[in-house]
């Protein structure tokens, strides 16, 4: 992150645990568009259920996008400027970086 010479406009991030859902709040909090990917169904599962739907309701409010249950199949570069991620379920994700 501190060699970055240009935020992306749109981030994907890929796990929701501690590290992943800390990426994704700081680059929301510089008006980034984020999608989260994670394949478990819930998110910091090991925290209190009110605190973590309290900051996933802050996130939604936010902009930030969840996508849980959902595997990350393959990543790749579709130009200089943007990759896609597609995702087990069939679906794609273009994103400026992941």
């Amino acid at each position: 992150i501190l060699r970055m010479q240009d935020l992306p406009r749109n981030l994907v991030v890929v796990g929701a645990g501690v590290i992943g859902m800390e990426y994704a709040s700081i680059f929301n909090a510089l008006d980034i568009s984020v999608t989260v990917v994670d394949g478990r169904n819930d998110i910091l599962g090991f925290l209190d259920r009110e605190v973590v739907d309290e900051f996933v309701h802050h996130l939604r409010d936010r902009g930030v996008s969840l996508r849980l249950g959902e595997t990350v199949e393959s990543v790749e570069r579709m130009d200089a400027q943007h990759v896609r991620v597609n995702l087990q379920s069939g679906k794609r994700l273009r994103a400026d970086m992941v």
